[in-house]
């Protein structure tokens, strides 16, 4: 993308910065992806990140997912995994699929947050609510590791989140 048409595109965006709606949003989720993944400008990657906040300011899950992996990879800010846990966390909660598969494997694995295979179990249990069809086959997978007293607690956390929401979520260490 040439500079000539990211400044255009920035201007438009800028213009519109002021309108809370969905389209905003939306308009500077995407300029926010494309200036992230630009190798066109040295300042392109910053420009998507404040592209990317912006959008997350207005609600958008998939902006707080993606600001969620630029935060966990150290992508044109530093890394910061308290960052990106509550990034991922906002999306996984307000129906983005991938934020709460994500967050799933991080608790699973012990990687970046404290290893918690109730929690991991929430988060599968989720990504499966919000329609993705990875999440099943890793929840039965799951299952297997985990003893009878464990599967009722996720099971009675998956039951609470769906009554409480986002409040059901313990903060990232447990």
């Amino acid at each position: 993308m040439s500079f000539v048409a990211i400044s255009h595109q920035l201007s438009a965006a800028s213009r519109n910065c002021h309108r809370p709606d969905t389209d905003v949003a939306e308009e500077l989720f995407q300029l926010g992806l494309a200036h992230l993944n630009a190798d066109a400008l040295p300042t392109a990657g910053p420009l998507g990140v404040a592209c990317l906040k912006r959008a997350a300011a207005l609600g958008h899950a998939g902006a707080h997912f993606e600001l969620g992996e630029a935060y966990r990879f150290g992508r044109e800010v530093d890394e910061d995994m308290d960052t990106a846990w509550a990034y991922y966390l906002f999306a996984a909660t307000h129906g983005h699929a991938e934020a709460a598969m994500t967050l799933g494997v991080l608790y699973e694995t012990g990687r970046g947050l404290p290893q918690s295979l109730v929690l991991a179990h929430a988060f599968y249990s989720l990504a499966r609510d919000n329609g993705d069809p990875r999440a099943a086959d890793l929840l039965t997978e799951l299952e297997q590791y985990m003893t009878a007293e464990e599967i009722a607690e996720a099971r009675e956390f998956s039951r609470r989140r769906q009554l409480q929401g986002l409040f059901a979520f313990p903060k990232r260490h447990l």
